[in-house]
């Protein structure tokens, strides 16, 4: 054969082969592995050497009895996904060793019911999540301190029901979450120092249900809220230290049901709140924190706490849009803090409050606007 044509020959298989790879790692389907097999298949056969695959890659452990997934060691050349990585299920598989070279998730990425993980590591090169990144039911993890590399998520952050979680740390240089932030129902977690550079949430923000978190620290770069904030059923809860340069919330900042909470030190700088409500916190017995809050757009609500004697921290308070309601402190004595309050929008609710015996500190409350008041029967 003339050497020209063993040329052409040659180029043509090199292109087709090119050809044939580039059209396996621009497949947008879903590929799963269901078996450690599968896994160590994948990117020499199933995708024939691609560093990178368009479409989702899903590990669900299937098998009963005999290769089952324990090593993702295979998988170490893979860089990006262009859709969905899902790891859920793996019951055998104790580690991410092989994820370290993983940068990018174009949409979900799902970390759930792996009952041997104890750490979620080797994820520290990944810098971007298109979409969703959900941490749940991961019944033996223990501490979340890695992705300190990760910028940003383009949907919504869930960290929720795993069972053994004693801390959350790291996420040092994520700086946007475009979604909500979930944190909550875990029975063991004591400790959050976690999201520091984080300059954007553009939904809600929800901290409850983890009767052990003693220590909330973070969130510290943030300005303003753009979603609704909510604080609640954190038992153990003694002092609200995050969102310290928070100056403006667009929705609602809810405290409630923190039964060891004395002080809301973590919103020294909130000076706007569109909706402020703390209700139920049992050991809350000042408001200090609240210093700089001169408005509430909405509404005001401060009922329920059983140990709050005064409204201390709301000495600057000037603006309430809607309904101010005061209602069933049982030690409140006294709302002199309110001295600076003019304005009312709808109604003044102070009532059933057992130990308060005047109303001074509204003398400024202007009397042209003043809202009609419940009536409060005064302690003798």
């Amino acid at each position: 054969m003339h050497p020209k044509y063993t040329a052409f020959i040659k180029i043509f298989f090199s292109l087709f082969n090119a050809n044939f790879i580039i059209g396996q790692c621009a497949n947008t389907t879903t590929i799963t592995l269901n078996t450690q097999t599968e896994v160590n298949n994948l990117l020499t056969t199933t995708l024939n050497g691609c560093t990178t695959y368009a479409g989702s890659l899903r590990l669900n452990d299937a098998s009963t009895i005999g290769d089952k997934i324990i090593d993702l060691q295979p998988l170490l050349t893979l860089t990006a996904l262009g859709r969905d990585l899902i790891i859920q299920n793996c019951d055998s598989l104790v580690s991410f060793l092989g994820m370290q070279n993983m940068t990018n998730v174009g949409r979900n990425f799902l970390i759930s019911g792996n009952d041997l993980i104890t750490e979620i590591n080797y994820f520290d090169a990944m810098t971007n999540v298109g979409g969703n990144l959900s941490i749940t039911l991961n019944d033996k993890l223990v501490s979340l301190n890695h992705f300190n590399n990760l910028i940003s998520i383009n949907g919504s952050l869930d960290i929720s029901s795993n069972d053994s979680l004693i801390q959350i740390e790291g996420f040092s240089n994520l700086t946007k979450i475009a979604g909500n932030v979930n944190v909550d129902y875990h029975k063991q977690l004591k400790k959050i120092n976690a999201f520091q550079s984080i300059d954007s949430i553009g939904g809600a923000t929800d901290i409850s249900n983890n009767p052990k978190l003693d220590s909330l620290f973070g969130f510290d770069n943030l300005d303003t809220l753009f979603g609704n904030l909510t604080i609640s059923l954190n038992d153990a809860l003694k002092a609200q230290l995050a969102f310290s340069q928070v100056s403006i919330a667009e929705k609602s900042i809810i405290i409630s049901g923190n039964d060891s909470l004395n002080n809301l030190s973590g919103f020294s700088n909130l000076k706007t709140a569109n909706l402020l409500s703390i209700f139920s916190n049992l050991a809350l017995t000042s408001l200090d924190g609240l210093e700089a809050l001169t408005k509430v757009n909405t509404n005001l609500t401060i009922r329920n706490n059983n140990a709050l004697v005064n409204l201390n921290g709301l000495n600057a308070l000037d603006t309430v849009g809607g309904t101010f309601t005061i209602r069933t402190n049982f030690e409140m004595q006294q709302i002199e803090a309110l001295s600076h309050l003019k304005f009312v929008g709808a109604t003044l609710d102070i009532d059933n409050n057992d130990k308060l015996v005047n109303v001074n500190g509204l003398q400024n409350l202007n009397s042209g606007q003043r809202p009609n008041h419940r009536k409060q029967c005064f302690a003798e």
